[in-house]
């Protein structure tokens, strides 16, 4: 093979137009793609060449990879990507799955690929694995790996297949190719491996001319090995000098800094159109050191993975959620129930959103959050509807039955009876007047309001079934999918699912459907049992779906290098990746991230070390960074103005590489640190610039205090219920408890697997309610002796009415060790309450559901508008002597939480009224009752908290302009609205404080 030398940095372009001009019948082979697609470009753009030698041309451009799959000829099927790894798995006889402990078809395939990669190389390198010595630890894995090779040759073998790598061979050289081509000339190929040089003898020997254009000399290039000497290095500084190039060391602290140099440069030199190349590993972290630039003036071509699309992230979501349904069983049949938190990525991914047409059941699903479901079925939301239409009835009940008292309170007045009948005067109140006359015009006024309010009752009832309906159907196509078994009808499923994909580039289209297609054929192998154990939990819709995916993590959206060589704006800098660099000749070049991770020098290390590797001739990271570094000083020295630029960060360990620290220490280069060292201020003014309008007028003020202007009136217009917390917060912070108020119910942003202590509570209470509604005739009886049994049942029904809210994996937990614990609470504290009762004879019992129908007690209208208490007490125990109040707590109950849940009991006593309560705190979880030790200076008055109310309801005098008070600032209310909105309430200036 004859080897033409141009030399280090030479024009390549220029010297292969001189050989075009000569219109031979030669096919040039490029091993850089990048160069293919440039001389290509321009071979089809340059007229007067075309109109020189004609439109037709002798000669033939070819890049490395089509060259390869041109070259060989078989008449068997090629076995691609996935379909390898389902032959390696069906592979695996005589034990050694279990030797290699292997599960399912998942624990194969990063070792599938592992020796399919190792073994076409060992192929390449022409090394006979039987004579490949290893060491100890090596043995049986290598022995496995030669048994699986083994199986799969006779696989293939038996159903007329061949692997890519195998049809490498000279015997498999095609005549028709070599005939066809009698002048072959490589171009730039500065490596080859032991077949490529059997392959070259091959064609020289069947009358092939051979030749190698290398952009080196030829002390650098070792022609027996056909590879770069290991000796080759840098440009003297004779010969550097002679070139005239400039070179421009840049540093910098961090990439952010870096950034502003580049676009600092850019605007700087705007004459030189650069071009940009990022010497650092590109992934979607690195990507993102980009996402600030104006895409108007500079444009980044950075390889995108399938991971990246939106269309995989879709997949991944609903794998996800089809990989933890479980399926139960009732008496309508199968019950397909779907976990919240996987659930919840769906509907956070706007894209998952629209694919499956669910953007209108979002707050109806937020809702289901808040209410701390953890799962979700079909028949869960039939049920919860249910529930509703029940509630509309009683609503619609308490409706109908005020519309009949209205009837009737107009006939009582008709016939003289003055509305003075009890039925009437809670209801009518505001109705009636002093000298007991209807206030028609108010009466109207109340029957509007409440019709209103039942409408509005109906309507919400109405929009929910229909929201519900919405998600029943959409867990009925989850369904549906989870039940497919087969990838025929897989493929027809995700074919669907990337078809309502709106915006998904072309490039995304064809890989995805190439893998679509590719996938969709391993069923037509006809494997025994194809499926069986392939995938855990015998959930083969999730376990299908999840080969598809790890399938479309092998696809990466390659560049299209065609498209960035015909990439015409100019007035567009480009940013590219390192590895995209071509061979031509760029007058003006930018490296960024300069730094000691280059050359990376990255091989396939499976199973060998590099010591072994060297040993057998295999390629070593040595010979890769050699090449690294030739295609790095081909570039610069075949420039005008180079800049390399990197990050130093010494505490990070971070420092520029040592080919560049060479180039600086040899031709006496000083890094550029007048211009390119960017100051916080000019930091500053970037950011302010880019985000900021007119942001040079934009100045930051003095510090003012947090304030928000109060109007009373509206206040007192609108319907305030306040119960012990809401008062409890608003005493803190007037401004925390608006902004909670008018917030309202918010996104939760985090779905727990566990109970937290509030909903803990909520089922903790339910049981004890539960137990005295159940057992109230026996306990007004004086009897509060509750049998274990019925205790036991009150679990398993409160554990049965809170399923879907319960996660799964800590119910077992709860029932051991938790459960048991509070039924002997609930034992103890029973029979503890009896003591605490003086006279038993006679006892009226009121549990927290009719607490709540009592006591909504409206307030003061005149001084505090529509405002009213609603309280929901425990348990309210009365007997003959005193009335007994009992409020249950969970947790570690600290004497400040006693304290509080004491004060809470003091707030339900003033709604109450004015009487005197004995009031008990009851730790559930052992049954103990705390009694009320503290003196009456401590307890809350009546005072207090109208007092309270009268500073939120108040206008002061003097003041034009109202505001909600910020209250004192405590950094010890961690649960406190103060807490929760910390980030927004400012008591002070936080830079003056830290000054």
């Amino acid at each position: 093979m004859e080897i033409k030398y141009l030399g280090l940095g030479a024009d390549l372009k220029e010297f292969l137009f001189c050989e075009f001009e000569k219109n031979e019948n030669v096919l040039y082979v490029f091993e850089n793609v990048s160069t293919f697609y440039e001389i290509k470009k321009e071979l089809l753009q340059n007229v007067e060449f075309n109109e020189k030698i004609g439109i037709f041309h002798n000669f033939k451009l070819m890049s490395a990879y089509d060259f390869n799959e041109s070259l060989f000829f078989t008449d068997k099927i090629f076995i691609k990507e996935e379909k390898q790894v389902i032959f390696f798995y069906n592979a695996l006889k005589n034990n050694i799955d279990k030797k290699m402990k292997v599960k399912n078809y998942y624990d194969i395939i990063d070792v599938a690929y592992n020796y399919y990669n190792l073994f076409a190389e060992l192929q390449e390198y022409k090394i006979n694995v039987e004579k490949i010595e290893v060491e100890n630890w090596q043995q049986e894995i290598f022995e496995n790996l030669k048994e699986i090779d083994r199986s799969i040759k006779l696989q293939i073998e038996k159903k007329g297949l061949i692997l890519p790598y195998m049809v490498r061979k000279v015997e498999n050289i095609s005549k028709e190719f070599v005939k066809k081509n009698k002048k072959i000339y490589f171009v730039g190929k500065v490596s080859f491996t032991p077949f490529e040089k059997e392959m070259i003898g091959e064609l020289e020997k069947r009358g092939v001319e051979v030749k190698n254009i290398l952009q080196l000399s030829e002390e650098d290039f070792d022609k027996k090995e056909l590879k770069i000497k290991k000796s080759f290095s840098i440009l003297t500084k004779e010969k550097f000098d002679k070139k005239n190039i400039n070179i421009e060391i840049c540093e910098y602290s961090s990439k952010f800094n870096q950034l502003l140099g580049l676009i600092k440069k850019l605007s700087d030199n705007k004459k030189n159109q650069y071009q940009i190349y990022d010497m650092q590993d590109i992934n979607s972290e690195t990507k993102k050191d980009y996402q600030l630039l104006n895409q108007n003036k500079i444009v980044y071509n950075l390889e995108e993975t399938m991971k990246e699309t939106k269309i995989y992230k879709v997949l991944d979501v609903l794998y996800k959620i089809l990989n933890e349904v479980k399926v139960g069983k009732n008496e309508s049949g199968k019950e397909y129930i779907f976990k919240v938190k996987e659930l919840y990525n769906g509907f956070k991914l706007k894209e998952f959103l629209t694919t499956f047409k669910i953007e209108d059941i979002y707050s109806l699903f937020q809702k289901f959050v808040r209410e701390d479901y953890k799962y979700l079925s079909q028949q869960m939301l039939n049920k919860y509807l249910t529930n509703e239409s029940e509630n509309l009835k009683v609503k619609e009940e308490i409706f109908s039955d005020f519309e009949k008292k209205v009837k009737y309170l107009r006939e009582d007045f008709k016939n003289g009876k003055n509305g003075k009948e009890e039925k009437y005067s809670k209801i009518f109140d505001s109705v009636i007047s002093k000298n007991r006359n209807i206030d028609e015009k108010k009466l109207q006024e109340l029957i509007l309001s409440k019709k209103e309010q039942i409408e509005y009752e109906r309507n919400k009832f109405f929009e929910l079934r229909k929201n519900i309906n919405k998600f029943s159907q959409f867990l009925k196509e989850l369904e549906e999918i989870f039940e497919i078994k087969d990838l025929s009808d897989y493929s027809k499923v995700l074919e669907e699912i990337f078809d309502r994909q709106k915006k998904e580039r072309k490039n995304v289209r064809d890989k995805y459907f190439e893998a679509l297609s590719e996938i969709a054929v391993l069923e037509e192998f006809e494997f025994d049992n194809l499926w069986d154990k392939f995938f855990d939990n015998e959930n083969i819709s999730a376990g299908l779906l999840k080969m598809f995916l790890k399938y479309l993590d092998k696809k990466a959206i390659s560049l299209d290098l065609e498209e960035i060589a015909s990439q015409e704006d100019d007035s567009k800098y480009k940013i590219n990746e390192f590895k995209t660099l071509s061979e031509t000749n760029k007058k003006n070049v930018v490296f960024l991230n300069f730094q000691d991770t280059f050359p990376k020098g990255k091989v396939n290390n499976y199973l060998f070390s590099q010591i072994q590797r060297k040993k057998m001739g295999l390629l070593v990271p040595e010979d890769v960074k050699l090449i690294e570094i030739f295609n790095f000083l081909n570039s610069i020295f075949g420039a005008k103005n180079v800049c390399l630029s990197y990050i130093k960060n010494l505490d990070e360990n971070i420092d520029c590489s040592g080919i560049l620290e060479e180039i600086k220490m040899k031709y006496d280069l000083e890094i550029n640190d007048k211009n390119e060292k960017i100051s916080e201020e000019e930091e500053m003014e970037f950011i302010k610039n880019y985000f900021i309008k007119n942001h040079e007028n934009k100045k930051i003020g003095k510090f003012i205090q947090s304030k928000l202007i109060k109007d009373v009136e509206e206040l007192k217009n609108k319907k305030i219920t306040l119960g012990y917390y809401d008062y409890k917060h608003l005493k803190e912070s007037e401004y925390a408890y608006y902004i909670d108020k008018k917030l309202g119910k918010v996104e939760k942003e985090k779905i727990e697997e566990v109970i937290d202590a509030k909903f803990f509570g909520t089922i903790i209470h339910s049981i004890y309610e539960n137990i005295v509604k159940k057992n109230k005739k026996i306990l007004e009886k004086g009897n509060f002796d509750i049998s274990y049994e019925e205790i036991e049942t009150e679990f398993k029904k409160g554990i049965q009415f809170y399923k879907y809210k319960i996660p799964q994996e800590y119910l077992e937990f709860y029932k051991n060790i938790s459960f048991e614990d509070l039924k002997a609470g609930i034992k103890k504290y029973f029979f503890n309450l009896s003591s605490k009762i003086s006279d038993k004879s006679m006892i009226k019992v009121s549990s927290e559901e009719r607490i709540k129908e009592k006591f909504e007690k409206e307030i003061d209208s005149e001084k505090f508008g529509n405002a009213s208490f609603n309280i929901s007490i425990d348990l309210h125990i009365t007997d003959e002597n005193e009335e007994i109040l009992v409020d249950y707590k969970t947790g570690d109950l600290k004497q400040k939480k006693i304290e509080d849940a004491f004060t809470q009991l003091d707030f339900y006593s003033i709604v109450l009224g004015e009487k005197e309560y004995k009031k008990f705190v009851v730790d559930v979880w052992d049954g103990k009752i705390i009694s009320d030790g503290r003196k009456d200076n401590k307890k809350l008055t009546k005072d207090e908290v109208l007092e309270v109310l009268k500073k939120y309801f108040e206008v002061e005098t003097g003041k034009k302009v109202n505001f909600y008070r910020l209250g004192e600032k405590n950094n010890n209310l961690e649960s406190s609205n103060q807490k929760k909105y910390e980030l927004i309430l400012r008591w002070e200036d936080e830079d003056v404080k830290t000054r």
